[in-house]
């Protein structure tokens, strides 16, 4: 199995973001939705190493709320997990293409995912977005700290990575090693890893990460 790459999602405290630096992650992921237990608000100033990349969760957001973010958290990534069509995501990667002069910033589209004609509405998006982001279907946007069937991931044959999300825990390392669809390209993490919403279990993620990607050793 290829080594999956892991984001850390709903980080907002300093002094916890730079303690989960020292798990190594991939992504880290800063959430600007203001309904969000998790919100980043505008006094919270913020600081990374650049170890890792730096992903912005935005739902419904105006373009110009995501342009000035991009700019302010130095952004990597641009997550987009709220109803935003097709049309509104060309807009908004016009816009960030403006942006990436220095770098690419990539876009990432969120699909909530509860029954198998679900994951098709990736068709939509395909040519237009970097990766995909598939959660769990829920009352909220994300953080409903719920697995959907990931059988389903089987019906995915379009042409991006995906990261799988929702509710995944320390207890899901097994089942994750089981899932062999060519296009997984990470692990995002949150909820199950929390002491309150926004303040991760550093140990947890840790032993996590460490787990995911070990290597079974076989015997003969």
């Amino acid at each position: 199995m290829k080594e999956l790459k892991i984001k850390v999602c709903g980080l907002k405290n300093q002094q916890n973001i730079n303690e989960i630096e020292d798990c190594d992650p991939d992504y880290v992921g800063f959430i600007f939705y203001e309904k969000s237990k998790r919100f980043v608000e505008e006094n919270q100033l913020i600081t990374t190493s650049q170890n890792f990349k730096r992903v912005g969760v935005f739902v419904n957001a105006s373009i110009q709320n995501i342009c000035d973010k991009v700019i302010q958290y130095n952004l990597d990534v641009v997550q987009l997990h709220g109803d935003e069509s097709p049309l509104e995501v060309k807009k908004i990667r016009s816009e960030i293409l403006k942006l990436s002069l220095y770098k690419f910033i990539e876009i990432w589209k969120a699909i909530s995912i509860k029954k198998e004609s679900d994951i098709h509405k990736a068709h939509a998006y395909q040519h237009i977005i970097d990766k995909f982001l598939f959660d769990t279907k829920g009352k909220l946007y994300g953080g409903n700290g719920q697995h959907f069937d990931w059988q389903i991931l089987d019906e995915y044959s379009y042409s991006p990575p995906f990261l799988l999300s929702g509710g995944i825990s320390n207890k899901d390392v097994s089942a994750i090693k089981e899932i062999k669809h060519p296009k997984l390209h990470g692990i995002d993490i949150n909820s199950q890893f929390e002491i309150e919403p926004g303040l991760k279990n550093v140990k947890m993620i840790k032993e996590f990460i460490k787990s995911i990607n070990k290597h079974e050793q076989h015997t003969i």
